[in-house]
């Protein structure tokens, strides 16, 4: 009996991919079990500390940067620079492609600056502008924490979960307060409704964030952070989206960092000409 080409195929055939699949489902199988052994040994406490270990904290950044800003059907592109003094002051200048600057900003701990040299104004506030603006959860620990790529550093730690979703170790929060000495206020706002972060399996660092308000549902922020590369000792993220959701607002914002280095002390000028006249927003 004759067997045609066809026929001969399928018996090769057949057989080759339900070995190449077996091979690829013990392979996750196995993967899978790598990654479950340290949560299952030491617990989600285990996988906290390490992300703790592995956050990007120098005394001083600098870093280049191309950004791309989204809000609702508005889109602007733009360019920039980062300076940051950890836990202290967050500086940028903004420019547009091949453009000389047309705006500084300042975030401490206590102000926002910002400066418009394309109407000649600028503005001083106090930190709690940006929450009011904003979004009520932001603040100067947020927004440094989204730069570097890092955890919330003035919030409680306790009472994480620990799973594994898609090949990565999830962190998962309800109702993460605020620590006394930080707290803003006694309305809520020193309040995180719930927190989710993804982290890698192999290096800890966080890969994606999500803050939610339970009371909103589509009120959320969220930051996705891709293609680490060392800087000094650090593994920083060359990146990243951010998402902001909130009422009526809807805000993505991409960023890409070039020449990131971590130097011994920096400088943050702000000088505001004489010509230039306050505004409050």
């Amino acid at each position: 009996m004759k067997l045609s080409k066809t026929y001969i195929s399928k018996l090769i055939l057949y057989p080759l991919i339900f070995v190449l699949f077996s091979i690829l489902l013990a392979s996750c199988g196995s993967y899978r079990k790598v990654i479950k052994e340290p949560l299952k040994l030491y617990g989600s406490e285990y996988l906290f500390e390490q992300m703790k270990e592995n956050e990007v904290r120098p005394d001083f950044l600098t870093s280049r940067f191309s950004a791309e800003i989204r809000k609702d059907n508005k889109q602007m592109s733009f360019n920039g620079q980062l300076r940051l003094k950890t836990d202290s002051i967050i500086w940028l200048t903004v420019s547009p492609a091949l453009g000389l600057e047309i705006g500084r900003l300042i975030i401490t701990t206590d102000s926002v600056k910002w400066l418009n040299r394309l109407e000649s104004n600028y503005m001083i506030n106090n930190i709690n502008w940006l929450n009011e603006v904003i979004h009520p959860l932001i603040d100067f620990d947020l927004v440094q924490a989204l730069i570097l790529g890092n955890d919330l550093s003035y919030y409680e730690n306790s009472m994480f979960r620990g799973s594994i979703e898609n090949h990565e170790y999830k962190l998962t929060i309800n109702q993460r307060r605020k620590l006394k000495k930080k707290a803003r206020s006694d309305d809520g706002s020193d309040i995180i409704p719930l927190q989710q972060i993804w982290l890698d399996p192999e290096t800890y660092k966080i890969k994606k964030v999500m803050i939610k308000d339970l009371k909103d549902k589509g009120a959320r922020i969220e930051a996705v952070y891709d293609n680490f590369v060392e800087s000094g000792n650090y593994l920083f993220s060359t990146k990243r989206i951010y998402e902001l959701q909130e009422k009526s607002t809807n805000l993505t914002l991409k960023l890409s960092f070039t020449r990131t280095e971590i130097p011994e002390s920096n400088n943050f000028p702000f000088t505001i000409p004489e010509k230039y006249r306050p505004v409050r927003n």
